[in-house]
């Protein structure tokens, strides 16, 4: 009997040092598992709030060619610092940010004839979103850092391209917001810590009449 009675508080303390154990256990997974869920919030959050009250409209390729209306688009001058201005034919929506997207594969396509490329050919953007702003938010991916725009005047000539282009009126979709500034991002990150590497961007940009030629 005295035995047993001696066992006891160590049966007691045993018992209670796992019940805490558990108890922290739980609470150390439940604060990972709301770590997670709030880093992949944060990734959400900025779509959220650009698609809020956004329609989203669809391309209608079967649209006839002639039909079509023309959207200025802006290319490198061959040999000046300067953007060339092409009206192309494209296929819109009543969708605001669709019709961005529309536009930045025309300027990956490249010019028709007498300019040159602004973007690298094959360049590819991971994600676009429109804020409540007027801000157009283009997140491009890795093969953007092409050799070829690895100066300032070849930097600015693509971001002021996207400029011009991207808030250009024939953009805006039916009972939509128009794009007022473009942000730049790389990979995710905001573009001054990736590419490019000559021009700050830590803000959106806007357009710079300057730069347009005659």
């Amino acid at each position: 009997m005295a035995r047993s009675r001696q066992a006891r508080p160590k049966d007691v303390m045993r018992a209670a040092f796992y019940s805490m154990w558990g108890v922290l256990t739980l609470v150390l997974l439940f604060g990972v598992v709301y770590l997670f869920v709030r880093l992949g919030q944060r990734e959400r959050d900025l779509e959220v709030a650009a698609s809020s009250g956004h329609t989203v409209g669809s391309i209608r390729e079967d649209v006839p060619l002639a039909n079509r209306p023309l959207v200025r688009l802006y290319f490198a001058h061959p040999a000046e610092l300067r953007l060339m201005a092409e009206d192309r034919p494209l296929a819109l929506t009543d969708a605001t940010l669709e019709n961005c997207r529309v536009a930045i594969r025309a300027l990956i396509e490249g010019p028709s004839e007498g300019a040159a490329p602004a973007l690298p050919p094959g360049t590819h953007f991971r994600a676009m979103y429109l804020l409540d702003s007027g801000e157009l938010v283009v997140d491009f991916a890795r093969d953007v850092d092409a050799p070829a725009l690895h100066s300032a005047s070849a930097e600015w000539l693509m971001i002021q391209s996207l400029a011009h282009t991207l808030t250009h009126s024939e953009l805006q979709g039916a009972n939509d917001r128009p794009v007022t500034s473009v942000r730049l991002l790389y990979e995710g990150s905001p573009a001054e810590e990736g590419f490019p590497g000559h021009i700050h961007l830590a803000g959106p940009v806007r357009p710079d009449p300057r730069i347009i030629g005659g």
